[in-house]
């Protein structure tokens, strides 16, 4: 009897699961909102033949689609072709993306044993950045930058012997081979991944210190094989130039230190959103290692460490732009932002589960309050959603009721992203008068 109840549970539980992170697509998958000019980049290219997309892609990513790897927008070509001009069909790679994200930061809790709870409270935590799941609902390639560092992660947490099954090996591929696909910065995530992931495996005591404990642990096959697909893809693509910029790198986000509270506000938004209440976080930390007595340090280092190199590959990547006079923009932290909050969901997983074993609700009380200030942050990110997809709906009722013909738009001299959101209300095809934009663009000549 004990065990059927017990998959039962386990089966109900695991269908709260899927249904949660449903919700959570559903509400950052920006039903109905009109597409931008760089999500114009992609749906412009819905009419043209095989051999002008590649040639699109092949001339664009060194410029005006700068540190594309072209893959999305080949994806999105396919997409458009099939189902015709659908701003559901231009997203769709990301709703797929955000999905792997949900599901790869469950698994990240389940591999290393923690309980159902934990596995809930990421979902929640994840529902609760408004900022990085926006990107579920933008047809760009951020959310694969963060669902695959999350995944390259989850599959690290994997021993070689448990890495058999069908679940390991499909966050395996898709971290490491659609990351080295998907985006130019893959490879920095994939740096830190492996140097934290190696140092913690070496110190829980599962990794041996010689040669073939070490590459069978990495998984020197699929390095191998993601790497052929990284650098095959950017020799076609944005390996082959970078541009001159020049512009002011602080110029989205205002100074200095307009750049540094973004990054600490994006990274730690869960208890950041509200006047001091990290403070009141922090101290209850302090205070609660105090009282119960906690000695296993070392519990907590990880977590730690892991969040100190996620707001760490942001900075990295910020530098960089601020060295080739490029924008410092926000959503280059997606990757960090999304390992910031396994890590502080692990935090706070290591100090109950230290209370637990210890009997001590000192240790145990920080994970109440942090989970309280998850749930207030998701349910006003939540409500926040639900405004906006109300308002996206306003838009595309707007956009139905124009009723000027093509010919009127251009000469009235219409956004082209307007104009492409007229072809999305109207259905159909897209039209072809995009492609003969697109050439003027990207400087090109449809023959």
């Amino acid at each position: 009897m004990g065990e059927p109840g017990r998959s039962a549970r386990k089966t109900l539980a695991d269908l709260g699961l899927v249904l949660a992170g449903a919700v959570v697509l559903i509400l950052y998958s920006s039903y109905g909102r009109p597409i931008w000019i760089d999500e114009n980049l992609h749906f412009a290219m819905g009419q043209m033949d095989v051999g002008y997309v590649l040639k699109t892609i092949h001339n664009t990513t060194t410029e005006i689609n700068h540190g594309q790897t072209g893959v999305y927008m080949f994806i999105d070509w396919i997409l458009l072709r099939v189902l015709g001009a659908n701003s559901v069909a231009l997203r769709l790679p990301s709703l797929v993306a955000g999905g792997a994200l949900l599901f790869c930061a469950v698994m990240f809790f389940r591999v290393r044993n923690f309980s159902y709870a934990w596995q809930y409270l990421i979902l929640v935590v994840l529902a609760g950045q408004s900022f990085l799941m926006y990107f579920v609902g933008e047809a760009r390639p951020y959310m694969f930058l963060a669902a695959t560092a999350v995944a390259t992660l989850a599959y690290y947490q994997y021993s070689p012997a448990l890495r058999k099954s069908w679940v390991p090996r499909f966050i395996g591929i898709f971290g490491v081979c659609v990351g080295a696909l998907m985006h130019a910065y893959y490879p920095l995530m994939l740096v830190i991944i492996l140097f934290f992931s190696v140092s913690k495996a070496v110190r829980d005591g599962f990794l041996q210190r010689n040669t073939r404990s070490f590459l069978t642990f990495l998984n020197l096959p699929l390095l191998v094989t993601g790497a052929i697909l990284y650098l095959a893809v950017g020799a076609f693509t944005w390996l082959r130039g970078t541009p001159e910029f020049g512009y002011d790198p602080f110029q989205s986000l205002g100074s200095p230190q307009g750049a540094v509270q973004s990054l600490i506000r994006d990274h730690f938004s869960t208890i950041w959103d509200w006047s001091n209440t990290w403070i009141v976080l922090v101290l209850v930390v302090v205070i609660s290692l105090s009282l119960g007595r906690f000695r296993g340090v070392g519990r907590l280092a990880a977590p730690l460490a892991l969040l100190f190199l996620a707001v760490g590959s942001s900075f990295v990547v910020s530098l960089a732009s601020y060295l080739r006079d490029y924008w410092i923009m926000e959503r280059q932290w997606v990757a960090g932002i999304a390992l910031g909050s396994v890590a502080l969901v692990w935090f706070f997983a290591e100090l109950y589960k230290a209370g637990s074993r210890t009997d001590s609700w000192a240790l145990r009380v920080p994970a109440f309050v942090f989970a309280a200030l998850a749930l207030i942050s998701c349910y006003g990110a939540v409500q926040g959603q639900i405004s906006m997809l109300q308002s996206y709906r306003e838009a595309k009722l707007a956009l139905e009721s124009d009723t000027r013909t093509l010919d009127q738009l251009i000469s009235e001299r219409s956004e082209w992203p307007y104009i492409a959101n007229i072809n999305i209300a109207r259905g159909g095809q897209v039209w072809p008068i995009f492609t003969e934009w697109y050439g003027r663009q990207a400087g090109m000549r449809e023959n």
